[in-house]
């Protein structure tokens, strides 16, 4: 069935999937954009609460923490640390024509409304300082974003009733007085664990107030109504359109709507099925000669010379990545196509040019090499470790330790001396890491075993998202629900009470605290 696959009918099907991605792209860019403008807009973070003026407005940038129930998500009920809904213009304008009319466009323009809901308990870790978060907040970049592009009725029951109880009736369409209220909504949210900036009044608290899990704060960021708390995600936020909203249910469609789209959908992949059984068909006989000015397209790839291709890769970037001091180092998001050749994000030497690599780069497309694709988190912080450029791990991960994890599912964060040993489970996903006194398995499926010896299980939540922990005195493990979890990311498999478990064996008091760092680090796609 691949005799059809001529570089023209190939060009046919791929077109549009290169224009759509290319779509996607261009929007991921300005969304980007758009929120690295609302972070520049809030102003550069200050490094130490200790550096700041107690009593004045500050900025500062941490990690979000988080000891309490969690808040909902708008859209879909999921957990989050801080939430919140707007409108503005005239997403924000509902009134009755004739007194919309009357209304200067300009000042429709300038109505704006937002509300929002917290977690009751939130701090920011800073460096050693843990900063406590109290009063109202307002999110100004979220960690996750979604703009359903929908009039308020149109939205699923529970999500308009979600809205109303942070909102209020009044906030609400049906409202009877006159007063901006969210017609159009759109929604943000930052999960607890993610790296944050927070404006907020400084104070210093006394030795009364410091009590409970944060007792070793010395300072607290205060908001009010009228002057929240203003929490703006680090990196860029993923995103949820019009699109996005109607497959996961946030809005609803008209029965029109729905049989016009299923009637396009259905007739493009009709259009592509029914050319390629054409092409079979009237094949004509022989072995057509190669296009002028094309060579002969390789079918499969020749896995002896895709890693000959990744070992010059390897050894190239050797000096791409050298450094003697952090100013040198910069990080990339890569992935894409050449996530098998180099990973998800290069860390360089900003001063070397990459153009030696570009050759390289080449002919592991031009070999056919690109077998695997993945959209990538942004980039983290890149640090110069041993002279070499490498991702700065967020606090309070050392500085040496690295990234591990299954790509589009999962990351942590291990010791230099723990090493990755591939163990294929029979109904899982299974891999090992050993060293340095600790030996982790991280396991995706349909079950997750416990430790042997005697535990208390508790439910903690790691890296947004809740967790059964057990803990002894030489074993943890940390599980996790992909069920609920895969309702909200693009998950790379489809199954029925399906888990990630993390367990970790370790033969030492300080083993053992760095393998809880390890697993404490969890973070998802």
């Amino acid at each position: 069935m691949t005799e059809w696959l001529t570089l023209p009918r190939v060009f046919l099907v791929a077109a549009p999937v290169a224009m759509v991605l290319a779509a996607n792209a261009l929007a991921a860019g300005e969304r980007r954009a758009k929120a690295q403008r609302a972070r520049d807009a809030l102003g550069p973070p200050t490094r130490d609460a200790e550096q700041a003026t107690v009593g004045a407005r500050v900025i500062l940038e941490g990690t979000l923490q988080s000891n309490s129930e969690p808040c909902a998500r708008f859209e879909d009920g999921h957990a989050a640390a801080a939430v919140t809904v707007e409108a503005e213009g005239f997403r924000a304008a509902f009134a009755p024509p004739d007194v919309r009319v009357n209304w200067a466009i300009g000042e429709i323009e300038k109505m704006f409304i937002a509300k929002s809901a917290r977690a009751s308990d939130l701090s920011l870790v800073v460096g050693k300082e843990t900063i406590a978060l109290e009063g109202a907040v307002d999110v100004l970049v979220g960690s996750h974003e979604m703009d359903p592009n929908a009039p308020f009725a149109s939205l699923s029951p529970a999500v308009r009733e979600r809205i109303t109880l942070v909102a209020g009736a009044d906030a609400v369409p049906g409202a009877t007085a006159w007063a901006p209220v969210l017609s159009r909504p759109l929604f943000r949210s930052v999960a607890e664990g993610t790296r944050v900036r927070v404006a907020g009044t400084l104070t210093k608290r006394s030795e009364g107030d410091r009590t409970g899990y944060r007792e070793r704060g010395k300072f607290a960021l205060i908001g009010d109504e009228d002057h929240p708390l203003v929490i703006a995600f680090a990196g860029a936020p993923s995103y949820g359109g019009a699109f996005a909203a109607v497959a996961r249910g946030v809005r609803r469609t008209s029965a029109l709507g729905a049989v016009v789209f299923v009637i396009v959908a259905f007739s493009l992949v009709g259009i592509v099925l029914a050319r390629a059984h054409h092409a079979a068909l009237h094949k004509p006989r022989g072995t057509p000669a190669p296009m002028a000015g094309m060579g002969a397209v390789r079918p499969l790839a020749d896995p002896e010379r895709c890693a000959v291709l990744k070992r010059e890769y390897d050894a190239s970037t050797t000096v791409l990545t050298s450094c003697s001091s952090d100013a040198q180092c910069t990080s990339e998001t890569r992935g894409g196509a050449f996530f098998g050749l180099e990973g998800c994000h290069r860390f360089r030497n900003r001063e070397v040019s990459a153009a030696r690599l570009d050759p390289i780069e080449e002919m592991w497309m031009r070999e056919g090499c690109a077998t695997s694709f993945e959209l990538c988190p942004p980039a983290p912080p890149a640090v110069c470790t041993q002279g070499q450029c490498a991702e700065l791990p967020p606090e309070p991960i050392p500085r040496s330790w690295r990234r591990e994890g299954d790509a589009g599912l999962f990351f942590f964060y291990v010791p230099a001396g723990v090493h990755r040993i591939d163990a294929g489970g029979l109904d899982t996903d299974l891999a090992v890491y050993r060293g340095n006194g600790i030996e982790i398995t991280t396991e995706v499926g349909q079950y997750a075993p416990a430790p042997t010896e005697e535990h208390e299980g508790r439910v903690v939540t790691i890296g947004g998202q809740q967790a059964e922990v057990t803990r002894s005195s030489r074993n943890m493990t940390v599980v996790f629900d992909l069920n609920d979890l895969c309702k909200n990311t693009n998950c790379a498999f489809v199954g029925v009470d399906r888990r990630l478990s993390l367990r970790a064996r370790c033969e030492s008091q300080e083993s053992c605290e760095d393998a809880w760092i390890s697993l404490s680090s969890v973070h998802f796609w």
